[in-house]
């Protein structure tokens, strides 16, 4: 199998978190916000790391869930990656196939699945866009037919998760959508219900578009209501450029 399986999880792993541009870089205020809360936390007194304890609780909570999220999805990917590779090294072609579609139909339901986190199912999505264009498109060319889906889904977190996929580049040219169809979709998923979408919606529009953080922005740490304003700057944003962007293509690179 040569290299390609630890490849594999660090190419997933690109793809899953990917960074957001330069331009996306914090505001003033909030980069006096973590310098507080840095210097707060290692303070010598007791009575100073309480306070900024019970200050930030709430967006500490955030972070620190997103986190422990992020080491189920190393594991699951793990996983994942470890049953790619028996599969692969299966001698019998036609068992070889029935045993991926398996795999292919267990990752679909877990895409699917609405009692499932917004994590799992963006990490099954990511895996298999990341073995068709990638690492094994000859054997998993079929599972791209399953992308174009999942932005006509009647499943908002669905639709999220596809419009994640097409703003990172990663399904096939043949599939490029049209911004009009991925960007409402990241802005909506600023109201998302966890972190992790909030979160990934931003990053997805920031990586899709120009806008700087200065131009519009959503704490995905910040209670509903004070989210609201942020949300708004990327509503009035879009409203200003959807007759310019919204027919042109995203750009994919396989």
């Amino acid at each position: 199998m040569g290299r390609w399986p630890t490849l594999l999880v660090l190419g997933i792993w690109g793809w899953l978190f990917f960074p957001a541009p330069m331009h996306a870089a914090r505001r003033p205020a909030q980069e006096a916000l973590v310098s507080q809360l840095t210097l707060r936390l290692g303070s010598s007194g007791c009575a100073d790391r309480w306070q900024a304890l019970e200050r930030y609780r709430a967006r500490l909570v955030l972070v620190v869930s997103f986190l422990e999220e992020d080491a189920r999805a190393r594991a699951r990917v793990q996983s994942w990656e470890g049953e790619f590779a028996q599969i692969a090294a299966i001698q019998d072609g036609a068992r070889r196939s029935a045993e991926l579609e398996t795999m292919h139909q267990r990752l679909l339901a877990i895409i699917h699945n609405r009692k499932e986190s917004f994590g799992a199912r963006l990490d099954a999505a990511s895996f298999m866009a990341v073995l068709v264009t990638e690492f094994a498109p000859a054997a998993t060319a079929a599972w791209a037919e399953e992308f174009p889906g999942l932005l006509r889904s009647t499943d908002g977190r669905v639709r999220l998760v596809g419009a994640m996929l097409y703003a990172r580049g990663m399904p096939f040219k043949a599939q490029v959508p049209q911004k009009g169809t991925v960007i409402p979709v990241l802005i909506n998923g600023l109201k998302g219900g966890s972190f992790e979408e909030r979160l990934r919606s931003q990053r997805g529009l920031f990586y899709l578009t120009s806008v700087r953080a200065a131009q519009a922005c959503v704490d995905p740490t910040d209670p509903r209501l004070q989210r609201t304003a942020g949300i708004r700057q990327w509503e009035a944003w879009w409203t200003a450029n959807k007759a310019t962007l919204a027919r042109e293509k995203v750009a994919q690179h396989y």
